[in-house]
């Protein structure tokens, strides 16, 4: 896993001074910024890269990468409406993705069932990419 990397931020930035839009940034947590907790348009600008690039370096300031991989595992989208790994693991195998429910350690989870997913929707579900 990647983190915040001043100098490519600062490369991107100059080539969309100097030729047009800002490439999207490819990590993990970039995009898990764009997908769950601020997506951007079709068309982004270079403020919407800005704004995803400052939380990219704030997530990464209050998050170990081993956080940001479960945040994103827990939250990414698997197709047939399936949202996190759980429900992916439900959708397309029938079953959990808890290899031993009594000792936990499902990729994404905490052996006592507590997840990372620090934004939340109002009424209490994740927010989702949609």
């Amino acid at each position: 896993m990647t983190r915040f990397e001043l100098t490519g931020t600062l490369v991107r930035l100059w080539r969309n001074i100097m030729d047009g839009p800002i490439e999207a940034d490819s990590s993990l947590t970039a995009r898990l910024v764009r997908n769950v907790i601020a997506p951007q348009p079709e068309q982004a600008t270079a403020d919407d890269r800005g704004r995803e690039i400052a939380l990219v370096a704030e997530i990464n300031r209050r998050y170990s990468p081993a956080e940001v991989l479960e945040w994103h595992l827990n939250t990414n989208y698997y197709g047939s409406e399936a949202y996190g790994i759980e429900a992916a693991a439900q959708v397309y195998l029938g079953k959990s993705a808890r290899p031993d429910a009594g000792r936990g350690g499902a990729a994404g989870e905490h052996p006592d069932g507590g997840t990372v997913q620090p934004v939340r929707r109002r009424g209490g579900g994740t927010r989702t990419a949609g």
